[in-house]
């Protein structure tokens, strides 16, 4: 049921298994609204979904508020979403906004979730075990962070006192953890287009660079978050 905006079956007996929210939250004060609720059977078409969005952005405009970003997880239909929109996280064509459908002359900010794509990073490299950001410097290696709590766990005035096991050994549960993932990669993040130029051009390997799909991710976060910094 999406409350007549899209086309939806009609006096259907199938029940709904996913749920779908739209959640206003302001910048300036601590506010934040669910302003929909949504059930379907089955994902959200990628289609409905952006029809879905512009809608909810056209009523909270209405209502005078002014909606500066969108943001959502790297899940497929949203991903859908984003092609939609024109939104794109290539190096090539990056496009990390779209025109305001209130006020085409205002830009609205995609943000893919960013402590998210973050722990994605994490989990690739533990996966991997090894991932190279320049052929000629050394490679970012899981066993380094083992390695630290390792000697970090000998000493009971710890370097790393927020380290834990659970943030090492992950377990299906461990790898969901935002948290366990923003702690244990806390540095800054090397600049990633020069990093993917190294695997475009052929001087790493595939297994040695994070997936596409987070690549953009991030590209289009860090992209909206200067964006969005300089508007404002």
């Amino acid at each position: 049921d999406f409350g007549g905006e899209v086309d939806n079956k009609v006096g259907s007996s199938e029940l709904a298994d996913h749920g779908l929210v739209f959640m206003f939250q302001s910048l300036g004060d601590n506010v934040t609204q669910p302003i929909a609720v949504f059930v379907s059977k089955g994902p959200v078409k990628g289609i409905d979904l952006t029809q879905l969005v512009i809608k909810a952005i056209l009523l909270v405009e209405d209502a005078g508020i002014q909606i500066l970003g969108l943001t959502s997880d790297g899940a497929a239909t949203n991903k859908t979403m984003f092609k939609h929109l024109g939104v794109c996280g290539s190096k090539a064509d990056l496009k990390n906004y779209f025109a305001n459908p209130f006020d085409n002359r205002r830009k609205i900010f995609v943000f893919c979730d960013a402590p998210h794509t973050i722990k994605n990073v994490r989990n690739r490299l533990e996966q991997k075990k090894i991932l190279k950001v320049h052929p000629l410097k050394g490679s970012v290696k899981w066993q380094h962070y083992c390695k630290v709590f390792e000697l970090d766990s000998l000493h009971p005035l710890k370097i790393c006192p927020q380290i834990t096991k659970n943030h090492i050994e992950l377990n299906s549960l461990a790898k969901m953890k935002v948290k366990y993932a923003t702690q244990i990669l806390n540095q800054c993040l090397v600049w990633l287009d020069e990093w993917e130029s190294q695997l475009s051009e052929g001087h790493i390997k595939d297994e040695e660079f994070i997936t596409k799909n987070t690549a953009e991710s991030l590209r289009i976060t860090l992209k909206s978050t200067i964006d969005l910094s300089l508007f404002l």
